[in-house]
């Protein structure tokens, strides 16, 4: 009797219905699953979303170079259009030697002549703040930069 009472209609149907929803739910769980992990980025797609970005940050960079790049040359035929139209003899050696040698004279004296050198002598430093500005200024001049150089071994005491 017992027995009986525990297998009854309605409990049967209780748990037959709860062993359905049961497995129901067990049955939505590999498509939920596979569902997720589709979603779910993988290591090799957050690598190629990082290439992608790197690649954009180089082109920017290459970008921001040319335009740099183009606008220097740009001032630099100015000035070859002013010295033409003023009757002033262009000097091709400076000008090939610009082309070729100015960079790395440039490179070398900016860093041998930067005003945060010369910290502790203020004197020096002021000297050094404004040849440093007119060497920004003619960083594609190289006869300017020769100038410049030995003007900073004299005022500065700088050996190159």
């Amino acid at each position: 009797m017992a027995i009986k009472r525990l297998f009854s209609n309605k409990s049967v149907k209780n748990m037959i219905d709860t062993v359905c929803v049961i497995a129901d739910s067990l049955v939505h769980i590999p498509s939920a699953i596979e569902h997720y992990v589709a979603l779910m980025p993988t290591c090799w797609q957050w690598l190629a979303v990082a290439f992608v970005i790197i690649c954009l940050i180089e082109l920017i960079i290459i970008l921001h170079l040319y335009k740099a790049k183009t606008i220097g040359a740009k001032r630099s035929v100015d000035k070859l259009r002013t010295q033409m139209q003023n009757d002033e003899p262009i000097d091709f050696t400076n000008v090939i030697n610009s082309a070729f040698l100015s960079a790395e004279l440039y490179d070398k004296m900016k860093v041998k002549c930067h005003p945060d050198r010369f910290v502790y002598d203020p004197a020096k430093q002021e000297k050094a703040d404004d040849l440093f500005q007119r060497i920004t200024q003619n960083r594609a001049n190289y006869k300017a930069l020769l100038q410049l150089k030995r003007e900073a071994e004299e005022t500065l005491n700088i050996a190159f």
